[in-house]
């Protein structure tokens, strides 16, 4: 089921999934996805909710190119992703998808100014232009402060910001979120919600993110609705 509030937003696709099939194997074939169509259209806010199980976070995977479907193409603003090699789809994302996962994979010996500079760093981008980078997310998102800390002692809802200002600094044209405020307080929760809202209508940015918390979905432009047996839902 997918409602629709977008009717007024640019028609050009920035990410489209064409009858998308896959399947894992684990004590027997778990069907995840048969034959789904999605399209995002450039600039829009997509929600994407449902039950455990029902393939939220491999339908981000899918997006950013860590998945690969069985069948099915995937193309991301205008690329053909799923014919592109690991390492060409690593290299080319860098700056144009960005993904916050709902299990961070920050480094906990390093500082929060060291784990956002990470994607810079892969990007061959210069120190001086990479210093004015991070400083800029960091104050961006009230982490300015801790631009020295280690990782290891944050709190796990001040680590989802430094997860989300991490996947901000390349400026990507998609941003992908898996239950961005699933672990933070309301006063965290409200600043993920509002620089999401913020990144999507004055960024201008595409975002797709999984959530189960209503105030999120009411934020989107559309909300995609997953179950566990999945039909082609299109879009």
């Amino acid at each position: 089921m997918i409602s629709d509030k977008s009717k007024s937003l640019s028609r050009v696709s920035a990410i489209r999934l064409d009858s998308i099939t896959k399947s894992y194997y684990e004590s027997g074939e778990r069907v995840v996805f048969s034959n789904f169509s999605l399209t995002v259209h450039d600039g829009e806010f997509v929600a994407v909710t449902g039950p455990v199980g029902s393939g939220k976070t491999t339908l981000l995977n899918i997006i950013f190119g860590t998945v690969r479907p069985d069948y099915g193409g995937v193309t991301i603003l205008g690329r053909s992703v799923d014919s592109m090699s690991s390492r060409e789809v690593s290299r080319w994302r860098l700056g144009h998808v960005s993904l916050v996962p709902q299990i961070q994979d920050l480094l906990p010996e390093f500082s929060v100014a060291e784990n956002v500079a990470l994607p810079l760093y892969f990007d061959s981008v210069g120190r001086d232009k990479r210093l004015i980078m991070v400083k800029a997310v960091l104050e961006k998102l009230g982490l300015g402060a801790s631009a020295g800390t280690i990782i290891s002692r944050l709190s796990v809802g001040e680590r989802q910001m430094v997860a989300f200002a991490r996947a901000l600094v390349s400026d990507p044209a998609v941003l992908l979120l898996d239950e961005p405020t699933e672990a933070l307080d309301g006063l965290l929760k409200d600043v993920v919600l509002a620089s999401v809202r913020s990144e999507n209508v004055v960024r201008k940015r595409t975002v797709v993110m999984a959530s189960h918390d209503k105030r999120a979905l009411d934020l989107a432009n559309r909300v995609v609705k997953l179950s566990v047996k999945h039909s082609d839902l299109g879009a």
